[in-house]
């Protein structure tokens, strides 16, 4: 499957699909398959930002995709504990 990469704005793959996307000089986006049952979640950011995250994770022998989910994780728990979101109870069970 491809998808033009000038089309691709967010790309959600719900878990145990096992897909994600690899570019290739086509301007296409070829989708393959990866070891994990996490749901990806594509995002935006600057150059700049960019490059500071992967300083960062080379820093903290950590990939991008893991700081990024650890990042996401510290804020979801700090607006859990300061009231902001709601603890879902049906959380753990999916």
């Amino acid at each position: 499957m491809s998808i033009p990469f000038t089309n691709l704005v967010l790309l959600w793959v719900e878990r145990g699909q096992k897909i994600a996307p690899e570019l290739n000089l086509g301007g296409k986006v070829k989708h393959k398959e990866v070891a994990t049952d996490k749901s990806r979640i594509v995002t935006y950011c600057t150059d700049e930002m960019k490059r500071k995250l992967e300083r960062l994770a080379a820093l903290r022998f950590r990939s991008v995709s893991n700081l990024v989910e650890a990042a996401l994780a510290e804020e979801i728990a700090r607006a859990e504990s300061s009231g902001e979101l709601k603890i879902d109870p049906l959380a753990d069970s999916e």
